[in-house]
């Protein structure tokens, strides 16, 4: 099994930086509040805030492995795990492919991009990026599409098609 790194580029650093700031801020402003008023703040600001973030930190791709069996998208919480066998094809596409995508369901920055997206040019996707580069399409034999956007795109392609040959 050979793994494939995926990192937060600039944009999406300061996106999450900028995000956890503001709540960092919404959160000690609610804080202080209870000290003033009562526990009802902490349960309608303060908790919500922090499960969402919780929940938006374990979604978020951490890496990609391919073997001669499944291609796995690596989370805290379960990895997502696609049969080869159910791989029609693995190819690095430009951002133009995804550019104007819609977020239907997911997180847009905060973290990385995960979730449904949809466009235009490729219609429903499920995206597992950390990056707005390195774009890799993967079709499914059933019409689905996976964006991925490891560090290094060349060799996770170059990788899959060299196994698949096996």
């Amino acid at each position: 099994m050979q793994t494939f790194t995926t990192s937060l580029d600039k944009f999406n650093k300061i996106t999450t930086t900028a995000v956890l700031a503001l709540i960092i801020v919404i959160v000690g402003f609610s804080l202080y509040k209870i000290g003033q008023t009562d526990q009802e703040i902490l349960t309608i600001t303060v908790i919500p805030i922090i499960v969402i973030c919780l929940i938006a930190y374990s979604f978020r791709p951490n890496n990609y492995s391919v073997d001669e069996d499944k291609l796995l998208i690596h989370r805290m919480i379960k990895d997502v795990e696609i049969k080869r066998d159910n791989i029609k094809s693995v190819e690095i596409i430009d951002e133009s492919k995804v550019k104007n995508s819609i977020r239907t369901f997911g997180s847009g920055g905060f973290f990385g991009s995960f979730g449904k997206f949809w466009n235009s040019t490729l219609g429903s996707m499920t995206w597992y990026v950390t990056r707005k580069n390195n774009f890799v399409l993967v079709e499914t034999n059933d019409q689905k599409k996976i964006i991925l956007t490891p560090d290094n795109p060349e060799d996770f392609v170059a990788f899959f098609n060299k196994i698949a040959i096996l």
